[in-house]
């Protein structure tokens, strides 16, 4: 038994250095196809489209699980994706963004207050902002553009934004979007008077050193005239609303912020998405607004861009 034992001990010791004939062709195969499952996979997501297109689909969802991880984490909950009418496809490229809100506040005099995220699926990118609607103790005066309703001549409008709750907006944001309004009362022109007013809101942010110059760019936003709705406070339609962009990796198309306030803002009589100019664009922007005499948009020249840009990332102006 012993013997046996130490003949099989000797010839293992033997082999030791022997090679089988085909031990190098089979060491070549088993390399070359090694190289092989990795270099085309590589190849085929380097070099061609539909590789090019996996690998960014790839990246895109994992960027946008990281998007909603963060967005969970902020207390954002998911509302639904905006409902873009037809003419906002022209407006803003891509699919419509998710909406996330935070719960909606409102304030004592009846001003709502909220938190949005919009985001885009084509980019994984975020947009955050905030919108207060002054609906209640803050209401342009019919046929002005420089104080609220609220006295026998009424409040200016730097008085009425000196509120805790505007300060904090814009202590919070980098952008401030004045959303310039009308209602459907009749008037000289209501479209210019929205436009005035779009721009003196974003004046008087500046006036009371709330907004300031080299930490805020600010834009007036002005949609015109209500469009006339059986039943809806005429009051409400001259709100004074106030949008601040900020903590963003992508600005939001004046149009998605329109969307999204109306889908989230639940006041009565107030939907931004109902208001029309009475020269057909959908909007006008009045960019890099500060500090200034309340005198809305007369006395200036303001430019114009080019309509691919999204004019919140420009200082000129642009008309849609």
């Amino acid at each position: 038994m012993l013997d046996w034992f130490a003949d099989a001990i000797k010839w293992l010791w033997a082999s030791r250095t022997y090679q089988p004939p085909w031990l190098p062709t089979y060491l070549i195969v088993v390399a070359i196809v090694a190289c092989a499952c990795l270099v085309v996979p590589i190849a085929f997501h380097r070099f061609t489209k539909q590789g090019q297109a996996y690998h960014d689909a790839w990246i895109l969802r994992d960027r946008i699980k990281t998007r909603e991880s963060e967005l969970s984490a902020e207390k954002y909950d998911e509302q639904k994706t905006l409902l873009r009418s037809s003419d906002v496809q022209r407006d803003a490229v891509g699919a419509p963004p998710r909406v996330f809100a935070k719960e909606a506040k409102q304030d004592a005099d009846g001003t709502s207050l909220q938190e949005l995220a919009l985001l885009y699926p084509e980019s994984g990118q975020v947009s955050r902002f905030y919108y207060a609607v002054l609906a209640g103790h803050s209401v342009w005066e019919r046929g002005h553009a420089d104080k609220v309703e609220g006295s026998e001549n009424g409040t200016g409008i730097e008085n009425a934004l000196k509120r805790d709750y505007v300060k904090k907006l814009v202590d919070e944001s980098s952008k401030i979007v004045c959303i310039g309004v009308a209602s459907s009362e009749p008037s000289v022109d209501n479209t210019k008077l929205a436009d005035d007013r779009s721009v003196n809101l974003c004046h008087a942010l500046f006036n009371i050193d709330y907004a300031r110059e080299g930490s805020h760019t600010a834009y007036g936003l002005s949609i015109g005239e209500a469009i006339p709705n059986q039943g809806a406070s005429v009051s409400l339609q001259r709100s004074v609303i106030i949008v601040g962009i900020g903590n963003s990796n992508r600005t939001p198309w004046p149009l998605d912020i329109i969307e999204a306030v109306t889908q989230q803002a639940n006041i009565p009589g107030v939907r931004i998405d109902q208001y029309k100019r009475k020269d057909g664009r959908r909007y006008k922007i009045y960019a890099h607004v500060g500090k200034g005499e309340l005198k809305g948009i007369d006395g200036v020249q303001w430019d114009s861009i080019k309509a691919e840009e999204n004019p919140l990332d420009t200082l000129k102006t642009r008309t849609d």
